[in-house]
């Protein structure tokens, strides 16, 4: 066991290899720190992790997520991926989901949907079943992210609360019309003061409210949207942040803006394109498009782009919602084309994600993506669920080594 000093608690963490023990940092936004992507697994998850488009969702659609039919109930699903008897010192240190996209800081109205157990504040005390899942709320991560510039400090508080919180700052591409003159400067100076903080949610969307009223038109609204987004995507670069991306019917704008950046060395450290509604061809020329990043082997040593050197840390990471990926696309059509992108990314690249406004829907919203990948799959749920919790800690490990690197230069 290894002691992490977070906020000035103590918290036992499991760990298959022997660790130092890490400073607290002295802000809380930026309090997580993630040395070694087996930190937090217990054993079998350590093990694990070495093992056409669909209806376009417009924003209006975006609120409201419906009940499925071919997945079963949120409960169930939490239990078969966490221990029904799991002690409070097991339960706070052992990771067993994480959310790599939600907007939690934003609390709004609720999800039926995602209901696994009510607050702390409103639970009966003699409900013993409530009590065990509250513990195991401590072993889950989040990241939340920001919109706009006028919830980029909520965000950051709300990261603030908790060390297993995550804030990411950036402009959505729904919300540009209101951009102050100086909103990038602001982001950056974040950046350059938050060392714990990605970018996002930032991208690419045609179907935006915001393209189809802009007053110059839409092709200056998309001109702009782009512009936004190679602002913040180098951002992203020069600061070595993870990056959340939103991408709706741009797909071979996002493909375009990649080979444009990569060309002048300014990718961020591993890239997140969340609830993906891309197809398996879109997929494939991504992955094509990083292969060509890495040094080329000699003849009779070439490598598929499918698999990549063990040394080697993917850059491109696929993430899946309930919210979106299942719920918003309910048709037989969309239905299969998300399983069969989802079947076309590697194994070490998939993520699960919530999607979700509230903080108490955030665990439900990724117990239910888990059990949409299982059901694409065609994979238990516990097997599923340990793969991408640690795929997502191999993604945040990038702020740890991003802050490392830069220690090492002064």
């Amino acid at each position: 066991h290894n002691v992490l000093y977070w906020l000035g608690q103590s918290i036992s963490i499991s760990a298959r290899h022997n660790m130092p023990l890490l400073s607290t940092k002295s802000c809380p936004c930026c309090s997580f720190e993630v040395l070694n992507e087996n930190l937090f697994l217990p054993t079998s998850l350590a093990m694990a992790a070495q093992q056409q488009e669909p209806p376009v969702t417009t924003q209006e659609q975006h609120d409201t997520a419906k009940t499925g039919d071919l997945l079963p109930d949120v409960s169930s699903v939490y239990h078969e991926i966490v221990p029904e008897v799991i002690n409070d010192t097991e339960g706070s240190s052992t990771i067993y989901l994480v959310d790599t996209h939600c907007h939690a800081h934003l609390g709004r109205e609720r999800e039926q949907v995602y209901h696994l157990f009510q607050r702390e504040n409103e639970s009966d005390s003699n409900d013993e079943e409530t009590k065990k899942m509250q513990v195991n709320h401590h072993s889950f991560v989040s990241v939340s992210c920001a919109v706009s510039p006028d919830d980029w400090q909520n965000c950051m508080e709300h990261a603030g609360k908790s060390p297993l919180r995550l804030a990411a700052l950036g402009v959505h591409p729904w919300y540009l019309a209101d951009l102050s003159n100086h909103w990038l400067q602001d982001l950056e100076t974040l950046l350059q003061q938050h060392e714990g903080v990605m970018v996002g949610e930032i991208g690419l969307c045609k179907v935006a409210r915001f393209v189809r009223t802009y007053e110059y038109g839409k092709t200056a609204a998309l001109a702009l949207q782009r512009e936004v987004f190679v602002q913040q995507l180098d951002l992203a670069a020069a600061y070595q942040r993870p990056v959340t991306i939103h991408c709706v019917n741009q797909q071979q704008i996002l493909l375009d803006t990649f080979k444009g950046r990569s060309s002048l060395g300014q990718l961020p450290p591993v890239i997140g394109l969340h609830s993906f509604t891309g197809t398996a061809h879109h997929i494939d020329q991504l992955l094509k498009w990083e292969a060509t990043l890495r040094p080329k082997k000699g003849k009779g040593q070439e490598e598929e782009w499918e698999t990549h050197d063990k040394e080697e840390e993917p850059l491109l990471y696929f993430g899946f919602s309930h919210m979106v990926n299942y719920a918003m696309c309910s048709s037989e059509k969309s239905r299969k084309q998300g399983r069969d992108a989802i079947r076309r990314v590697p194994a070490d690249r998939l993520l699960a994600e919530s999607d979700v406004h509230h903080s108490d829907d955030s665990l439900g919203g990724t117990t239910l993506a888990v059990a949409y990948l299982s059901w694409a799959l065609e994979e238990p749920v516990s097997v599923v669920a340990q793969r991408t919790t640690a795929n997502a800690l191999r993604f945040l490990q990038s702020i740890q080594k991003a802050t490392t690197e830069r220690k090492d230069k002064l």
